[in-house]
């Protein structure tokens, strides 16, 4: 994919995750409007509708970053390109003989759905949500523990403890939250 498109396909994402971050719908839930055919005895009172409060804070290149302000709690959102890697020795470059195999960068152990390798504009210890894996045991909240060579700052990389499930899950864009 050239530059031109992929910059293209980043700031739509980026404009469908600012939509529904405005009207405050995670990604992939769809909403049903039921007809009612016959006329209703009592009027419904209106709801009141909540907008949140969406200030552009920092543009990486095609990647915008928001502060979604939702009463006393601000988090920094992002899109970003989130991959996953494994032990394996193509994803870390290490046998399991190695004295620092399925050691991270920061010295602790890797962990399925809590550790995730980022670019040095993070610091260890800080943690993330992906809502994409808010259904996953750690209900989508992840920590930096780890570095990676070709990690840049717009990507994570998800350590998952199988091969196949890395490569199952490939590369993909997605909407996380800087928590802390």
């Amino acid at each position: 994919m050239n530059n031109t498109m992929c910059r293209l396909l980043m700031l739509i994402s980026a404009s469908i995750i600012l939509i529904i971050v405005i009207i405050g719908q995670p990604v992939g839930k769809q909403e049903y409007i039921v007809i009612q055919t016959s006329t209703p005895t009592a009027t419904p009172t209106p709801t009141p509708t909540i907008t949140p409060t969406v200030t552009p804070v920092t543009t990486y290149a095609a990647h915008s970053t928001y502060l979604a302000s939702r009463g006393s709690v601000d988090r920094v959102m992002r899109v970003m390109r989130v991959t996953a890697y494994d032990l394996s020795y193509d994803s870390c470059g290490k046998y399991p003989s190695h004295p620092e195999y399925g050691i991270t960068a920061s010295g602790k152990e890797v962990k399925q759905w809590h550790t995730v390798a980022v670019g040095k504009n993070m610091k260890f210890g800080t943690r993330i949500y992906i809502p994409y894996f808010r259904d996953e045991p750690n209900g989508g909240i992840f920590v930096v523990e780890d570095r990676g060579g070709a990690i840049g700052n717009d990507c994570i990389d998800i350590y998952m403890s199988s091969h196949s499930d890395c490569m199952r899950f490939g590369v993909r864009y997605l909407d996380v939250y800087i928590l802390e």
